[in-house]
């Protein structure tokens, strides 16, 4: 039977990232074996256990907020920081706390780009958080060695050992099920000249929805995209994506299904996250066309559990219940929905979906 081959780089990833954690968690047994009783060992390791946890969050702020900082020297400027579901984001000159999910991440940083040029800064921005991780993992290393206090000493082990994990899963070229990394991205934008423009655009994309612009009012220039480079790279085929977006936005829902049945095609570099997105699409174009159609993807089902408070899997739920004319369920989703209206970081999604689900109620 036909294997699929795993990438070198992956099993690179995962060996280094095992080695590590076989030192960190040597040397952490080690500290739980000095205990004098089983109850100082037991609470030895129950530190371990929360010291995972916090280095975890710690290293996920650490890492993007070398994005920020490298970003802001390279001259791009701040939009949004997002530690797990906690997103800070500038809206009106302000830094407001909102709630934002995206599955497959812990956290992210976005900035707006300096002007476009062929030689627009990329390789500090886009290591910030690997260059933060190695450096604050090296330092909790050294100190480990001169560290007395035995809770001291967990942490810095369980400190660096995230550090490192995450240096490497973000620093080795590689793409998930749902994400491609930030080695992947930089590698992208060294090889193909053209990669740069297509960063430049997603993250004016990103910049210009935290204004609260909708798709369909963005410059064209966003849009433009030479198809080869979407098809070797995730970056091109992200611009696809956002040209997509717009067409539904803009209600050509005809040239829309077209789009989508091209970008799954398999010709395209999607990662997962943007693949799920387009098959919420074409349910959606299908039902206002009285087409049934169903999805039966076990990581897709996970995908909409996991994104449930999304504004368009709510409406690709609220569609659902439309189909199987469930009433309650369609209320309730609705009045979800008209909750997150209220504290949605991008207002312009929030209009344009509010419209696609009038229009699907209006369907019956």
């Amino acid at each position: 039977m036909f294997r699929e081959r795993v990438p070198l780089m992956k099993i690179l990833s995962v060996a280094l990232q095992l080695l590590i954690a076989m030192y960190s968690g040597w040397n952490m047994g080690m500290v739980v074996f000095e205990a004098e009783n089983g109850t100082q060992a037991l609470f030895r390791y129950a530190l371990m256990v929360i010291f995972f946890l916090v280095s975890m969050i710690l290293q996920t702020i650490i890492h993007e907020g070398g994005h920020l900082v490298f970003g802001l020297l390279s001259g791009y400027k701040f939009v949004s920081f997002r530690v797990l579901s906690f997103l800070w984001i500038k809206i009106n000159e302000k830094i407001l706390l909102r709630r934002y999910h995206l599955a497959g991440t812990l956290g992210q940083c976005l900035l707006d780009p300096p002007e476009y040029s062929e030689k627009m800064p990329v390789v500090l921005y886009n290591l910030g958080g690997v260059i933060a991780n190695i450096i604050t993992s090296v330092i909790a290393y050294i100190l480990y060695f001169f560290a007395k206090s035995y809770v001291l000493r967990i942490f810095l082990l369980a400190f660096g050992m995230y550090g490192l994990m995450f240096a490497i899963a973000n620093g080795l070229p590689l793409r998930t099920k749902n994400v491609s990394n930030d080695g992947m991205n930089l590698a992208e934008l060294l090889r193909e000249k053209d990669a740069r423009k297509a960063l430049w655009q997603q993250l004016k994309a990103s910049a210009l929805m935290a204004q609260g612009y909708r798709i369909k009012d963005m410059p064209e220039e966003i849009f433009e995209v030479d198809d080869m480079l979407a098809r070797v790279t995730t970056l091109g085929s992200y611009i696809k994506l956002i040209e997509e977006n717009r067409l539904v936005d803009e209600h050509q829902f005809l040239q829309a299904n077209d789009a989508i049945e091209e970008l799954l095609s398999g010709k395209y570099m999607l990662d997962g996250n943007s693949r799920n997105f387009l098959m919420m699409d074409r349910y959606y174009i299908d039902s206002l066309n009285y087409r049934q159609s169903e999805i039966n993807d076990k990581e897709f089902d996970a995908f909409v559990k996991a994104m449930k408070e999304f504004p368009s899997v709510m409406r690709y739920e609220y569609t659902k219940a439309i189909n199987a004319n469930d009433t309650k369920a369609a209320e309730e989703i609705r009045k979800r929905f008209e909750d997150k209206k209220k504290t949605h970081p991008y207002s312009g999604e929030i209009e344009s979906e509010e419209e696609l689900f009038d229009l699907i109620a209006a369907r019956g």
